[in-house]
């Protein structure tokens, strides 16, 4: 089998269309960036089995946004969540923390030059009043 994949794989080659080089303008990418101000990086911390049709649910309904929220699954348990104003995105971050099945939910703002592969979230901000 193996030896049957590297001779498919030796007879493989890219035509002269696909063997050049892509230039991107850094002005087209100035058009995409302004699009991650309405989202999030949003991840479940856990390393147990979720239900993620389950979690977008209950996110969707404890948020109580004004306007629609869409979630794109970029890995098995990193989502991107868009909003569709930034004041439903400011509500989300400023009524934090959340949980999701006992588990806590990290939010982290969007940067429309980081890759997913650079996205690390591993902290969440709380706040917490002291009597005396």
């Amino acid at each position: 089998m193996e030896d049957d994949l590297h001779v498919l794989y030796t007879k493989m080659s890219l035509t002269e269309e696909e063997s050049e080089d892509v230039v991107v303008d850094t002005g087209d990418l100035e058009d995409v960036l302004p699009s991650g101000e309405c989202c999030l990086f949003m991840k479940l911390f856990t390393e147990k089995y979720f239900n993620k049709k389950a979690f977008k649910g209950t996110m969707r309904k404890v948020w109580q946004t004004a306007m629609g929220v869409r979630f794109w699954e970029l890995s098995s348990v990193l989502f991107l969540v868009e909003f569709e104003n930034g004041r439903d995105r400011m509500k989300v971050l400023r009524e934090g923390p959340w949980l999701f099945d006992k588990h806590l939910v990290l939010l982290k703002e969007m940067d429309g030059r980081l890759q997913v592969q650079q996205v690390y979230m591993t902290m969440a901000s709380f706040w917490v009043q002291l009597h005396d």
